[in-house]
This record gives C-alpha cells, structure tokens and sequence, in this order.
C-alpha cells in the first residue's frame, strides 16, 4: 500500500522468489505524485455602490493556489459593483487525475451609496417664516441625514438663523463613505413704511361779497381777529396713511 501522506515518489520494486533452480522475478512500479489543488476558504466581503473594483481573490481564506477561474464571467477575478450583481462567485481550480478539482466561493454584498443630493442656493425674507432647507437641494437626496449650524429636521428661521452655507451629511454604510451637499441661504432686507401718522391743517375758505352784504360789515370788524380780506378759516384734519409695496 501506497500512502501519499506517508511514502514518498519514486520507484517500488515487486520481488518474486523463484524456486531452485529458477531464479527470482522482479517488477518495477515508478510513483508519481500530482499536487492537489487549494482553492482556499470561503470568504465574503461588502462592497459600495459605484464603489471601485476589487479582486476577489484576495477576499479568499486559506492559501489559494493561482491559475484558476471564476464564475459570473470575472475576467481575473475583478468584481465591478458598477458592472457585476451581488451574489456567491466561485472559484475553481482543475486538478491532474487522479486528483479532484477544488472550489471556494465568495459572496458578495453590494451596499447603497448615500445619497445627500446637490448644492443649493436659496433667498429668503429676513422676516418671513421659517423655511426647510431639504426641499432647495437638488437631485434625489436620501431623508434621515443632519444638518450643521445646529439646524433642527433642516428648518433655517430667519428670526433665529444666520445666513451662510449649510451642510447636508448623509452618513454612509461601511465601506461606503458620508455623502454632503450645502445649501448656501441669503437673507433680502424687508422694506420698512414707517408707522400710521395724522394730521391738523387749516383750510382756506373764500367767501362772496355784495351789497346786500353792508349791512354786515359791523359783524366782520367784530370778527376781525379771525377773518382777514373777507376770507375766514375753519380747521380740517388731514389723515396719512402709509402703504407697504
């Protein structure tokens, strides 16, 4: 018996004791051994979304022997998130008979990109009412990130707020990285009309003369401190109003 973990290569000779006066017979067995193949361990690795390609060979356990090939249609076990579909990729290696091929697998998980969309710039009112700045960024970004200066569900109140740029960050799932967009807020002064005012003016009123009228000239002399070239005066009150445009 030949024992590939305990006898080495090489040649065996079979011996037959020949009986007097034939002589001894002998033949000869030459072993070989062939290495059997290690396609290593299995493995998994998690991959981002439009991330870059790896090899998945190096995602194997074990020491793997080179040379062999994989499943899917990798070309040199390279995986493209932005080519290839998540899922179990196998590894294969032939062996010489009589020794049995060998195989691994490495399953992969393709994680999404967080998407926090695109810079904005938005001009409110200083004195309007508050306004959510996740609907001024554009694309389609993700909902559940935060936003820097303190910004609360991304609300920027004027009366509260300053302007300037603020950050969107989406926070990534390993290995994907945080994705940011800003939002840059301007402020446009409100016009200001001033308040409601009044007032008091005297106005002019002309009166008619005739002859008819002599025997009144005692009345106007009496009068003289308030009526002058037949003209008297009685006070009107003239209201402003202002008017915000």
């Amino acid at each position: 018996m030949y024992d590939p973990a305990v006898n080495t290569p090489g040649a065996y000779t079979y011996t037959v004791t020949g009986t007097n006066p034939c002589g001894n017979a002998t033949a000869t067995v030459t072993v070989s051994e062939t290495g059997s193949p290690d396609a290593g361990l299995d493995g998994a690795v998690t991959v981002c979304e439009g991330g870059a390609a790896i090899d998945l060979f190096t995602e194997l356990g074990g020491s793997p022997d080179a040379g062999g090939t994989w499943s899917g249609g990798l070309v040199g076990g390279m995986f493209d998130p932005a080519v290839n579909a998540a899922g179990n990729y196998t590894y294969t290696l032939n062996a010489t008979a009589p020794c049995t091929s060998d195989q691994s697998q490495v399953v992969v998980t393709i994680a999404p990109a967080p998407d926090a969309g695109t810079d904005a710039n938005l001009t409110v009112c200083d004195q309007g009412a508050a306004v959510n700045l996740f609907n001024s960024l554009g694309g389609t970004p993700d909902v559940g990130g935060t936003w820097s200066g303190g910004l609360v569900g991304g609300m920027y109140d004027p009366a509260v707020n300053t302007p300037g740029p603020y950050t969107y960050t989406v926070t990534g799932t390993s290995p994907c990285g945080n994705a940011t967009a800003t939002a840059t807020v301007s402020e446009t002064g409100s016009p200001d009309a001033g308040t409601d005012g009044a007032v008091t003016v005297a106005m002019a009123v002309r009166r008619s003369t005739s002859s008819r009228s002599s025997a009144a000239a005692p009345m106007r002399a009496a009068a003289g401190a308030a009526a002058v070239a037949g003209c008297s005066t009685r006070p009107r009150t003239l209201r402003a109003t202002t008017r915000t445009r």
